[in-house]
């Protein structure tokens, strides 16, 4: 339990670098994110240093890989919304595709590294650590909502 306290409060204190003017989109994570997602992915899996060695490399190619298909449909829908009064209805239609296309990716990455993971954890802790990710994506969020209500970047 302190662990967990511990971890969300180096969350709540790195929050204002992700809220800042200027900040990467949300899918670019920084690298005290990646850290704490790290720590708390190998805590709630409970990894040992073998299992780590194995698993996070192919973890962290995994998050790069998804991460570049993010930045397909984020700079997609972007572009959408910064110029929708001057795309025709064919360029509206391409950046519907791209973003699209984006999304199979990372199904089809999913299905991939699944398989990848499985080579080197149980299904248990594969499992654990889909968990383990909406889990703390989901704390994140609630940690932002709870800064915005306080209006706090």
């Amino acid at each position: 339990m302190k662990l967990c306290t511990l971890f969300f409060g180096l969350l709540l204190a790195n929050l204002p670098v992700l809220a800042q003017p200027g900040a990467p989109p949300p899918h670019e994570e920084s690298e005290k994110v990646k850290a704490l997602r790290t720590a708390y992915i190998t805590q709630k899996l409970n990894l040992t240093v073998a299992e780590s060695e194995k698993f996070w490399p192919i973890y962290n190619e995994f998050q790069q890989n998804v991460n570049a298909q993010h930045r397909r449909r984020f700079d997609a829908m972007r572009k959408v919304q910064d110029e929708q009064e001057t795309l025709t209805d064919a360029q509206f239609e391409e950046l519907v595709k791209q973003s699209m296309d984006a999304e199979e990716k990372i199904a089809a990455l999913r299905k991939t590294y699944h398989e990848r993971f499985r080579k080197v954890l149980s299904a248990k802790k594969v499992a654990l650590m889909y968990a383990a990710e909406v889990d703390f994506q989901r704390k994140v969020i609630q940690q932002i909502h709870k800064r915005a209500e306080r209006g706090r970047p």
